[in-house]
């Protein structure tokens, strides 16, 4: 049996919602909708400085040796962990703490796993920071 459909309402207006809905994929429903048109350019800007950022990072990581590698990775784990909680850096956040027990709930690391994203040109899950808890496995 096929569940009933839901009507579901929203604000199209609002560019936090159209850039989540069009960073996941095109649509045409939404395409001709001058705030979505705004919102796509700003998605694909986001794309192409999260482009430059990963391959800023993949010559960063090349020219490094292994210590130096993880702790690359870990300044950016950090710094990024920190914008999302609001703190002025990475040195905020130290120490072996889960990420649940930093602040980190499903909200928040989802935003933590985009900017990483971004960062790395790598597809993360929104998981993540449950997956791993801590900022050094």
């Amino acid at each position: 049996m096929e569940p009933e459909p839901t009507v579901v309402i929203a604000d199209l207006q609002q560019p936090q919602l159209l850039n989540a809905l069009l960073s996941l994929r095109p649509s045409p429903l939404l395409a001709d909708l001058p705030e979505a048109r705004k919102a796509l350019t700003a998605v694909h800007e986001a794309r192409r400085e999260g482009a430059t950022a990963a391959s800023g990072l993949r010559e960063q990581l090349r020219e490094a040796t292994g210590a130096k590698r993880a702790a690359v990775l870990l300044d950016i784990v950090r710094t990024q962990a920190a914008a999302v909680l609001g703190h002025t850096g990475a040195e905020a956040i130290k120490g072996d703490k889960a990420f649940r027990d930093l602040g980190f709930d499903s909200l928040t690391a989802v935003e933590l796993s985009n900017r990483l994203a971004r960062t790395t040109g790598l597809a993360l899950p929104a998981g993540l920071v449950f997956d791993y808890p801590t900022r050094t496995r």
